[in-house]
């Protein structure tokens, strides 16, 4: 239209992600990451997420989104201020698997 607009930049910073992750299939390794310090395959299944920037608290929502259809919607099962645990099942056998997914966390770093 022509005319200047503009944001509130707390209104841009607080609806931004503060963390975002896509794990390769094997579970060891990330394919595109934001404030992710490390990744570790601690167990078939189990993988612990590393941030770079603490968040505040513990408080934070993660969104888990699996990239298998075979897998059940991942859960978290330990959150820290410094990262998270992810849990992967099959959906069909309940056996833990590595599998691709995508993580993202909302909240305030420290």
């Amino acid at each position: 239209t022509g005319t200047e607009k503009s944001l509130d930049t707390s209104y841009i910073f607080n609806g931004t992600p503060k963390f975002f992750t896509r794990t390769a299939a094997n579970g060891e390794s990330t394919n595109d990451s934001f404030n992710q310090s490390t990744l570790t395959d601690t167990a078939q299944g189990k993988q612990d997420f590393v941030f770079t920037n603490a968040m505040s608290s513990t408080n934070y929502v993660i969104h888990v989104q699996p990239h298998d259809s075979f897998v059940n919607e991942p859960s978290v099962n330990t959150i820290a201020t410094t990262g998270f645990r992810g849990d992967c099942n099959d959906n069909v056998t309940g056996d833990r698997v590595d599998t691709s997914q995508g993580n993202t966390v909302h909240g305030d770093l420290a």
